[in-house]
């Protein structure tokens, strides 16, 4: 019959070697997920300038028909 330190051993060593591979697959993921925050930012980042863009161009012309009615 085994004791019970043996057993508190091998659940002991059952844990930490669990424990570095969730360590090991997070910093996989994270990497990975902070791999596609940036590619998604840059992506995200083109369309608001081109958003910003428009929106200027927009405001000119509103002030410009403004500037019209106004003569």
């Amino acid at each position: 019959m085994k004791s019970h330190f043996a057993d508190e051993e091998r659940l002991r060593g059952r844990r930490e070697n669990s424990g570095e591979k969730r360590l090991g697959t997070n910093t996989y993921l994270g990497s990975l997920t902070s791999k596609t925050k940036r590619d998604f930012g840059e992506k995200t980042l083109g369309k608001r300038r081109e958003n910003l863009g428009n929106l200027a161009d927009e405001e000119r012309l509103r002030e410009r028909r403004e500037t019209s009615r106004t003569s």
